[in-house]
């Protein structure tokens, strides 16, 4: 045991917490920053934080957050970078698996309000070649987008809603879509370039 009550303590070396045992840091912190890890301003090419687990994970998890029952208005998880960066911000590597899944979101209970994926762009001026963007420069026989909704039809639901203008005319029909278009006074709903 290693108390040091209100002290400050630096550790100059490196420090080895023994084969299952619990590192617990932030214990009843209420407010503030219970875990900080900060380089300052001299972090380049290096790893702030680094997880390995080596190449036995089975049914375990690498990073774990778990907010219990809170029903949080913030962040679970918040990454935030305010430069003008040319590389990405969040990048999910899997180039090992065949049928695996890279990103998994699951949120059976969602409801009217919710979002299961929101990309906003603000105010943006975008003027990229594909806000949301999926690339298969290799892929032969499978789907690269898929939408499945079994009772939207029976519903009046939509599975694809696409708004580039402000639609005006009759009233849209209250029936199940599976692709909404709507273009206002100009534009075209579907374009094909078979050339």
């Amino acid at each position: 045991t290693f108390d040091t009550s209100t002290g400050n303590v630096n550790l100059n070396g490196n420090t080895t917490v023994a084969s299952g045992k619990t590192l617990t840091a932030g214990a009843g912190a209420s407010t503030g920053t219970a875990v900080n890890v900060a380089t300052g301003n001299t972090l380049t090419t290096g790893t702030a934080l680094n997880v390995s687990t080596g190449n036995n994970l089975g049914s375990g998890s690498a990073f774990n957050v778990d907010t219990g029952s809170s029903a949080f208005t913030g962040n679970a998880v918040n990454i935030t970078s305010s430069g003008a960066f040319t590389g990405t911000l969040v990048n999910l590597t899997a180039s090992g698996t065949t049928t695996g899944t890279v990103l998994g979101v699951n949120a059976t209970n969602l409801s009217f309000s919710g979002t299961a994926i929101n990309a906003n762009l603000g105010s943006a001026v975008y003027t990229g070649s594909g806000a949301i963007k999926v690339t298969a420069t290799a892929a032969s026989t499978g789907t690269l987008v898929a939408v499945s909704g079994a009772v939207l039809g029976a519903n009046g639901g939509t599975a694809g809603s696409f708004l580039i203008g402000t639609p005006g005319g009759p009233a849209e029909p209250a029936v199940g879509k599976a692709i909404r278009a709507a273009l206002g006074t100009v534009g075209d709903a579907f374009y094909a370039n078979a050339c």
